[in-house]
């Protein structure tokens, strides 16, 4: 421990031959060491005061001359004309590695770089399709008025299937509009068995699946277009179905 320093005492002392000492001389008694306070420092610090205030001060250099450089830096970046050509930090972009069109290559057994379409390959925009069986419309237009496809006993079994995975969650078995999605959720769902669906034409019911209607999402994707008009043709035996059953039930009142 540092112990508190003692205050200097001034003695006076005579000289050898015993005369006092002149008037103003002062000594220092040595008996009374020199002391000098310690100089304070943070609690905590390992470092004096001074040495602190100076690696403070390299650090706000340190700072300034990073703020500046990146000001300089700022204002060397604003855009001006030069005659020079731009500088390219990364010019993987300008100067790529590829073939240009009709180009030469020793690579390929016939030394062109342009290859041959794959068998097949149809460009776009020169597809050649029937509008009629892929979009329901006629050269003009306008929706069918009845499917392309002839109905057979394969098809309606394949639109039953189609019907069965999409259709029937919100339609119910029967088309009643009565699925489970109607159950469990109260969603609106049609009844595929009222006036205005049943009145629908052949291409309406198609360009529905094929695109959508209201809250139903439209299913060009996950079906094909036969698969499509399949569930149009099983769709009507389904309707067909319930008129008879109510002209039945009629004829027996």
């Amino acid at each position: 421990m540092l112990e508190a320093a003692r205050p200097l005492r001034a003695r006076t002392f005579r000289s050898a031959s015993g005369a006092p000492p002149q008037r103003g001389a002062f000594q220092v008694s040595p008996a009374a060491p020199i002391c000098r306070p310690p100089r304070p420092a943070s609690a905590g610090s390992p470092f004096p005061a001074g040495r602190r205030h100076a690696a403070s001060f390299r650090r706000h250099r340190r700072f300034a001359g990073a703020a500046l450089a990146a000001a300089l830096l700022l204002l060397g970046c604003r855009g001006m004309p030069s005659p020079y050509p731009p500088i390219h930090l990364n010019p993987n972009m300008d100067y790529q590695e590829r073939y240009d069109p009709q180009e030469a290559s020793a690579f390929f057994y016939n030394g062109m770089a342009m290859r041959q379409p794959v068998a097949g390959t149809v460009a776009r925009g020169q597809l050649d399709i029937d509008h009629r069986l892929t979009f329901g419309r006629d050269d003009e237009g306008y929706l069918l008025e009845a499917s392309p496809i002839p109905v057979t006993g394969d098809l309606l079994a394949r639109g039953q299937k189609g019907y069965t995975i999409y259709c029937q969650p919100c339609h119910d078995e029967r088309g009643t509009g009565q699925g489970i999605l109607f159950e469990r959720a109260d969603t609106p769902t049609a009844s595929l068995h009222d006036e205005l669906r049943a009145g629908y034409s052949d291409g309406r019911l198609y360009d529905i699946i094929t695109n959508g209607s209201g809250l139903m999402a439209g299913y060009r994707y996950p079906l094909g277009v036969e698969d499509r008009w399949a569930i149009v043709a099983y769709v009507r035996e389904l309707q067909e179905e319930r008129r008879t059953m109510q002209a039945e039930r009629e004829a027996r009142q």
